[in-house]
């Protein structure tokens, strides 16, 4: 079953949303899982971060990447955008684009894709 305002999903048994706290009516909580629509959209995140490979370095540099994920998600959470999958940056090392130079590698951007239920 799924939240009809924030689209979380719960056991068909919950009584009311554990992420924005709207209550279930007698007919969500019996089991019947109402079907919703989502709409989707691919967002690319700026990173610009210049990458050193040393241990020191790359605990940084994943601190500061999760840093600005969280900030973009936050302004598109406002809209009622979240992601469809998970964001920390182990989770989402295949889709940073890269780009090398004499100078090292940099980090650019990273895509992520976002939902949002239709009303």
């Amino acid at each position: 079953m799924f939240c009809s305002q924030c689209g979380t999903r719960h056991p068909n048994d919950a009584k009311f949303c554990m992420k924005c706290g709207t209550p279930f009516g007698a007919g969500a909580a019996g089991g019947t899982a109402r079907q919703h629509r989502w709409e989707y959209k691919d967002i690319t995140i700026p990173l610009n971060m210049n990458i050193k490979y040393h241990l020191n370095y790359l605990a940084e540099y994943q601190r500061q990447a999760e840093t600005i994920i969280t900030t973009h998600l936050q302004r598109e959470g406002a809209d009622g955008w979240q992601p469809e999958g998970p964001t920390d940056t182990a989770s989402l090392e295949g889709r940073v684009k890269y780009k090398n130079s004499l100078f090292g590698t940099k980090a650019e951007s990273i895509s992520l894709r976002l939902r949002r239920l239709v009303p």
